[in-house]
């Protein structure tokens, strides 16, 4: 389905990571992402426009379609971001309400240009969130939004899990590193080990927020983050739970 649509979440929920791994699914269609910002306006959606599509005649006008593949994933990250004009509106998000209405927009010189085959999709953090801003109830009655979550205390577990068993056992380079009979190479400690982690990141979680400290925003990307950075260690030479026990200070206590 060519359906515009929405996912929204908080700050490290997976938003891209699951959006990524759906359009991996996606077969013949080039991907082009816009990284949003304060200052992202209607030029920079029409200037990648250009930049990835080909210009055609056709008996109805000039019209975009994809250089590569059979379809365009328009991909927007922090749609929510662009700053409203002093009239509270987001230029960007009329042009893409204008984009999925009337499939297409006026150029400079005024003449019509139409889009074909191209699918717009967006990731961003709720607006109650520092520094985002409210959509138009217009814009979001015609796309569809997924709401998500964080997961679970036991799913992240699992997660850290799958992550620690891999990592303690290889490097960057797919070589391993730790002999099978060592104690971090049984399941148990591995999972004791996660078990630790999760318990921590929920015990930061509840004791430091955001409203006593804007930057106290503690995620699940921070675990994964300490598991990936371990990657670093030769545990051969370094201790397991020195290394670890130093990068959740790199992670948790320095932001503190």
């Amino acid at each position: 389905s060519m359906r515009p649509f929405i996912i929204v979440g908080p700050e490290g929920a997976g938003k891209s990571l699951l959006l990524r791994h759906a359009l991996t699914e996606l077969k013949s269609a080039s991907i082009a992402i816009i990284n949003c910002s304060a200052e992202t306006g209607s030029n920079h959606v029409i200037s990648k426009l250009f930049e990835t599509c080909a210009m055609f005649t056709t008996n109805s006008g000039r019209v975009l379609r994809p250089k590569d593949g059979e379809r365009l994933v328009l991909y927007f990250k922090n749609l929510n971001l662009p700053r409203p004009d002093k009239y509270n509106t987001m230029e960007i998000i009329s042009l893409l309400q204008q984009l999925i209405t009337y499939k297409g927009f006026y150029d400079d010189s005024l003449d019509w240009v139409g889009i074909e085959r191209v699918q717009i999709v967006a990731t961003m953090n709720p607006s109650t969130t520092v520094g985002r801003h409210k959509l138009s109830t217009r814009f979001t009655s015609i796309v569809s939004i997924l709401c998500i979550d964080y997961p679970a205390p036991d799913q992240l577990k699992r997660i850290c899990s799958n992550f620690l068993a891999a990592v303690v056992k290889y490097n960057r380079a797919g070589e391993r590193k730790m002999k099978q009979a060592s104690t971090w190479a049984k399941p148990a400690a591995i999972n004791g080990l996660a078990s630790t982690m999760v318990d921590i990141y929920q015990k930061l979680r509840r004791k430091f927020t955001v409203a006593e400290r804007r930057h106290y925003i503690f995620c699940p990307r921070d675990l994964t983050r300490w598991v990936f950075n371990l990657l670093r260690y030769d545990f051969g030479v370094q201790s397991l739970l020195d290394c670890w026990t130093y990068e959740s200070h790199r992670i948790f206590s320095d932001r503190l």
